[in-house]
């Protein structure tokens, strides 16, 4: 049994992790134009002013606080088909057009998490038909 288990460990040190730290994001997508636009659930902390009963010593007063309400938004987001770079998961460059004319109705597509190319140990997984986005990043200022 410790032999068998040796054995897996030997294994396991053998096998190196992905190079891509963030993994590709399965993104349904419709095309406006010459942009790709997915709806995205986000979750956002707004101040709300709340006015309030409390007991002053006795006596009933008002005041307005300040709470923290947590709410749900549905935003759209946008990957501009120009400043991308697209090909599918089989390695096969695509152009603007190509993308557009697979895209008539709404799609599920692979998009980069980080930026940079989607890593092979990701892509042996999809169809080589699959459309992959890695979007232009946005650079901070």
């Amino acid at each position: 049994m410790y032999a068998i288990l040796l054995g897996m460990l030997a294994v396991a040190a053998d096998v190196e992790p992905p190079a891509q730290k963030e993994p590709p994001r399965l993104v349904l997508v419709t095309l406006k134009g010459d942009q790709l636009v997915s709806r995205v659930n986000v979750t956002n902390v707004v101040p709300v002013s709340v006015t309030e009963k409390y007991d002053n010593n006795g006596k009933v007063e008002t005041r307005t606080v300040v709470k923290y309400v947590t709410q749900m938004r549905t935003v759209e987001q946008g990957y501009d088909l120009k400043k991308a770079t697209l090909s599918t998961a089989g390695g096969k460059k695509l152009d603007a057009d190509a993308v557009k004319k697979r895209l008539t109705k709404p799609q599920v597509v692979i998009v980069s998490g980080d930026g940079k190319a989607v890593g092979a140990e990701y892509l042996k997984v999809f169809d080589k038909d699959a459309i992959v986005i890695v979007p232009e990043m946005v650079k901070p200022k």
